[in-house]
């Protein structure tokens, strides 16, 4: 064949973009002709050859194929004939695909049609085929030892660039859908070569495919989306297997993100996860923190990027297999010899504020001398016990105990555990009478009305009705309202109708009415004092002779004074004076009113025995008839109302309202109020009019049926014993789970083989778990826990801080006669200055008599308690951390932590 010119001079003359489009043709400068069959399907061309006239000079820039045959002729000396030459190369693929193979390799550009996914297989084996891959990867390492000074690259010479790393390709790659990967991941091309078939795609670019795929969609390269086949057959991908080998013998070529479970001690909390092979887990600690915070529980890609965010989350203490880990240790590195690559690594995440709490509260159970351990010992069984009996007690859940009714009733919990408890009282007042009530909060974090303290010899202290008891309910149209503790003095709570607010009455004295009581001896059992012309009593002592008169009041005034050997009574104020003043005894005593008004609440008249009389101008009146017991005008003086009397247009005069001070705020002005006081009217105190009131038919319905009906529910079973806020939800949550996650958390220590039982013993909630003598061999399978171990009993106390302020009140001034109270109390004052959040406290109690497992957990007769509660932020990090420390003391006994 006739030599042809030299293209190289052409083909430096113009771009390698100028190129391209002139392959479709023939030319002069074309000196390698690329053939190839039509696609399948084209109308004119089917079954037909294409060509493409390229040129070997651009070709041997990206294609190691013409690059190796220009290197063969240059060390045969045959370039000349080699460059003078025309060559037909043929590809066995569509003429579509070799199109944009030959873009790639003219322009550095993939252009995307709409059929390009169902033959990007056969473009990657076209890649692989003319060596695309294996050049960029010698043009990479021929850069990298020019930068470090070992060889000398022209100025033209071509900087690796790998297909995967094309914008576009990474683009597409990028929006694939998940079925169009795996269906990727299953045909005969990929399969084959991850089964070391013959004829299948080559190593190296089956790698860097495989690699630029898990980089950009690491979420469809999890066991849970591959299934665990195909996953172990990527992580076997570049090792060689031992027919029969279960386990891992190296680290994964590709960086698989494997299953990972967080466990967060200080929330109790799971988190499945997937973690890139070879990414530090330490890296990744901080994205763990924050999920625990979420509280996500869904399986997620973490590693990098959450580095790249950054995270002012302390960073956890991270432990596996009983071990702290050390930084830069990835999940590879931690996969067991007789473990696949697809098994979870379970690492567990402390706080350093949980691992202070158990820390100072384990040292603390060791140093307690023996006395102190003997009583909260007796204590803690107590509390078993009382928690035992209470689960024992029917529940009444419709418990009425109608106060008045019956004065005789049995303590609560004697006989039935009741839910809550109906108590009718006669009047709004016979609540505060017989109650103090404080505003508290209940576990929720919710405001409740709470009972501070209950009178003695009343019907709700015989209703069982005792201190921490809440309101549940109330009548319709009653509002209570009561202070938090600390805030005011206790009696400051209310209790009125809502109906009556801002509605006062207006009542006038009976003082044309006497009363002559006779006194046998001194003292008489009131105070008294001169106001102007008259001798006013401000103060009766119920425990002295005036208790025998319940007609007697303070405010009234002392008319005269008349002893035995008197033969006139004493009746001006310096005689009645200085009859008061002597000791002359027996005498009878005439009280009596002044002329006079007052102005007090509704809410505060209202209770009293109302009656409707005729006057002496022949209308009626309304008239206080008595006073019950209980009711605070009986006992308590009301502050007068400022009147005076005005002339009307008619000549007349009338009775008007100038001021009306504030409840008990002048003292000088304080009277009581006492059967025969009339009820004028009832005042607007918004508007200050008053309405004339001659009829009990023209006062609110409130003032006849003023009956009221509480509920209220009794306190958790066990607040006598433990003022802390009761536990709720799962002790352990992978116990309570039948998943690959709780599977893979039984298999660490100290869970290894571990049976664990929860129970509730009369709302004491807690667990029972044996503890074997010797650890699980880390290179043995999942074994069964051995008959021979500790059992040991976990209580859970509660929680701190209490959402109850009067439970907070009760540990912070505990004393040693509360054992309980009394450790807690100490405790929390050696871990004040680790500031925690929350803290779980747990009891531990060992098991002497090897009972078997089924048994209930509050029948084990001989036991010993650990010598003082543990703290921790949640009860798994408590058990956790017991667990590895009694395993540790196994080692050496003289570690062991006293018990009692």
């Amino acid at each position: 064949r006739a030599p042809r010119p030299r293209n190289d001079l052409i083909v430096c003359a113009m771009s390698r973009e100028q190129l391209f489009p002139r392959i479709l043709v023939e030319h002069d400068a074309s000196d390698v002709t690329i053939v190839c069959r039509a696609r399948p399907g084209h109308r004119e061309l089917s079954g037909t050859e294409v060509l493409f006239h390229c040129h070997s000079e651009i070709l041997g820039l990206r294609c190691s194929v013409f690059a190796d045959a220009v290197r063969f002729n240059i060390l045969i000396g045959a370039r000349a004939q080699w460059s003078a030459c025309a060559r037909r190369f043929e590809l066995s693929a569509d003429d579509d695909v070799v199109f944009e193979v030959l873009r790639y390799i003219y322009c550095g550009a993939v252009y995307f049609s709409l059929g390009f996914r169902e033959r990007f297989l056969q473009f990657l084996s076209m890649i692989d085929f003319l060596g695309i891959e294996d050049m960029a990867e010698r043009q990479l390492k021929d850069s990298a030892a020019a930068e470090f000074g070992h060889k000398k690259l022209s100025q033209d010479s071509p900087v690796g660039q790998s297909i995967f790393s094309e914008p576009g390709m990474q683009h597409w790659l990028q929006h694939l859908q998940t079925e169009d990967v795996l269906a990727f991941l299953r045909d005969d091309i990929i399969s084959g070569a991850l089964n070391n078939r013959p004829g299948a795609m080559g190593f190296n670019i089956l790698y860097s495919f495989l690699a630029k795929l898990i980089d950009l969609r690491a979420q469809d390269f999890t066991v849970e989306v591959l299934g665990e086949k195909l996953y172990c057959q990527l992580a076997a991908f570049g090792h060689h297997r031992t027919p029969g080998h279960r386990g891992c013998t190296g680290r994964s070529m590709l960086q698989l993100p494997g299953p990972l479970v967080y466990v967060d001690l200080s929330k109790s909390q799971m988190h499945p996860m997937n973690l890139p092979g070879v990414e530090p887990i330490s890296t990744a600690a901080a994205h763990f923190s924050e999920a625990s915070q979420e509280g996500s529980n869904n399986p997620r890609i973490t590693g990098r990027d959450a580095a790249a965010e950054g995270s002012t989350t302390r960073l956890p203490r991270l432990w596996h297999r009983g071990q702290i880990l050390p930084e830069g240790v990835c999940r590879e590195t931690l996969l067991q010899d007789w473990q696949q690559p697809q098994d979870p690594v379970v690492i567990f995440g402390e706080s350093e504020q949980g691992n202070l709490l158990f820390e100072t509260s384990l040292r603390r159970a060791h140093s307690r001398n023996a006395a102190e351990r003997s009583n909260l010992a007796k204590a803690l069984e107590v509390l078993v016990q009382s928690a035992r009996s209470i689960e024992q007690l029917p529940v009444d859940d419709d418990a009425v105990m109608p106060v008045g009714s019956s004065g005789s009733s049995s303590p609560a919990g004697t006989s039935r555990r009741r839910q809550q408890t109906k108590l009718s009282f006669p009047n709004h007042h016979a609540v505060l009478f017989q109650l103090d009530l404080l505003q508290d909060f209940d576990d929720q974090q919710e405001p409740v009305i709470m009972v501070s303290r209950v009178v003695r010899e009343t019907d709700a202290a015989n209703a069982g009705v005792g201190v921490g008891w809440t309101l549940h309910d109330i009548s319709p149209g009653l509002k209570v309202s009561a202070p938090f503790l600390g805030r005011v003095p206790p009696g400051g709570a209310t209790v009125q109708w809502e109906s009556l607010s801002g509605i006062s009455v207006l009542l006038t004295s009976p003082s044309e009415h006497t009363i002559s009581l006779r006194f046998e001896e001194r003292p008489f059992g009131f105070a008294w004092r001169q106001e102007k012309e008259h001798i006013v009593i401000t103060h009766i002592n119920r425990q002295g002779q005036s208790s025998a008169f319940s007609q007697l009041y303070s405010g009234m005034i002392i008319k005269s004074f008349q002893g035995d050997s008197d033969k006139e009574p004493a009746n001006r104020l310096l005689q009645l004076m200085e009859a008061l003043r002597s000791s002359q005894a027996p005498a009878t005593l005439t009280f009596g009113w002044r002329p006079g008004y007052s102005c007090m609440p509704a809410n505060q008249v209202v209770g009293t025995h109302l009656e409707e009389r005729e006057l002496m101008d022949g209308g009626t009146g309304v008239f206080i008839s008595e006073i019950p017991p209980g009711h605070p005008l009986r006992y308590e003086s009301v502050s007068r109302t400022h009147l005076e009397e005005r002339e009307l247009m008619d000549g007349g005069t009338g009775v008007f309202i100038s001021k009306i001070p504030l409840l008990h705020a002048h003292a000088f002005c304080m009277e009581s109020v006492s059967p025969g006081w009339r009820l004028l009217g009832l005042v607007d105190d918004n508007s200050q009019r008053v309405y004339g009131v001659c009829s009990v038919a023209h006062l609110p319905p409130r003032f006849l049926d003023h009956s009221v009906t509480l509920y209220l529910k009794p306190p958790p079973p066990l607040n006598e014993y433990l003022p802390l806020d009761s536990f709720r939800g799962i002790l352990c949550p992978w116990n309570a789970r039948e998943d690959y996650v709780s599977r893979s958390i039984s298999i660490e220590p100290p869970w290894s083989g571990l049976s664990m039982e929860p129970f509730d013993i009369g709302g004491l909630q807690g667990m029972r778990f044996r503890l074997r003598q010797a650890a699980l061999p880390h290179d043995s399978p999942v074994q069964t826990c051995p008959e021979r171990g500790e059992v040991w009993d976990a209580f859970v106390l509660g929680h701190y801080p209490v959402s109850s302020r009067w439970a907070d009140l009760r540990i912070r001034s505990a004393h040693p006669v509360e054992p309980i109270a009394w450790e807690l109390r100490q405790l929390l004052d050696t871990v004040a200055h680790i500031n925690p959040t929350r803290i779980s406290v747990v009891a531990l109690r060992r098991c002497l008599q090897q009972e078997s497992m089924q048994e209930d957990a509050a029948d084990a007769e001989q036991s010993a308690w650990l010598g003082g509660v543990l703290l921790g932020e949640s009860v798994a990090q408590v058990l956790y951390r017991w667990g590895l420390n009694f395993l540790s003391a196994e080692k050496k006994p003289t570690s062991r932590a006293p018990v009692s």
